[in-house]
């Protein structure tokens, strides 16, 4: 495994859009790459609902880490999954 942060770096490339849906392990990738993502601040779509704690920790750690995002909810089932946490970035004049 690689941090985002790092893969980054290492290749020179930084994404636009992230979108993260790996089964549990989405908050240690946020971390892995909150460098990366606080820098070129790309549009976020971050599975929450792999566990209860995913769905506070999650936009927890993002909220305290990423300044001038906008943050919404989108629920694509009738049960408790497919709950998807959106991070965009407010335009910076």
């Amino acid at each position: 495994m690689i941090k985002i942060d790092d893969f980054c770096k290492e290749q020179n490339v930084y994404p636009d859009f992230i979108k993260m849906d790996i089964e549990g392990a989405e908050l240690s990738a946020l971390k892995g790459g909150i460098e990366v993502i606080k820098k070129v601040r790309p549009q976020l779509a971050i599975s929450i609902y792999h566990s209860e704690n995913d769905l506070v920790n999650i936009p927890i750690y993002l909220y305290e880490n990423l300044k001038d995002y906008i943050f919404k909810l989108g629920h694509y089932s009738p049960w408790s999954a497919e709950t998807v946490l959106y991070a965009i970035p407010k335009e910076i004049s």
